[in-house]
């Protein structure tokens, strides 16, 4: 699941705890900013059982750390033609640096 709206301040035991409440939770991530290491106010929740989703989405309302939160089905990205092209200039500079 896709979990939306989180604090700044939501730790990864947060949201393991939180969700644990639905069903056995296998893994869970926060999605953290590269530069400072803060979160991003999103991350990943992945249940044992898809039943486990049914029930978070039965409930009209979450709250985690006093903020309401958005969890949403995960859908898989589709992979974009831009990365292939950046892959493919990146590769050409270095090879034309080498000459």
């Amino acid at each position: 699941m896709f979990i939306g709206g989180l604090s700044w301040d939501t730790t990864k035991k947060d949201l393991k705890d939180y969700f644990s409440k639905f069903g056995e939770v296998v893994d869970c991530t926060l999605k953290l900013d590269l530069i400072t290491e803060r979160s991003r106010g999103f991350g990943f929740v992945l249940f044992k059982e898809s039943e486990s989703v049914d029930k978070v989405m039965d409930q009209k309302e979450h709250k985690l750390n006093g903020k309401v939160i958005d969890p949403k089905r995960a859908k898989a990205m589709k992979t974009k033609e831009p990365v292939k092209k950046f892959l493919l200039v990146a590769f050409l500079q270095i090879h034309l640096k080498r000459k």
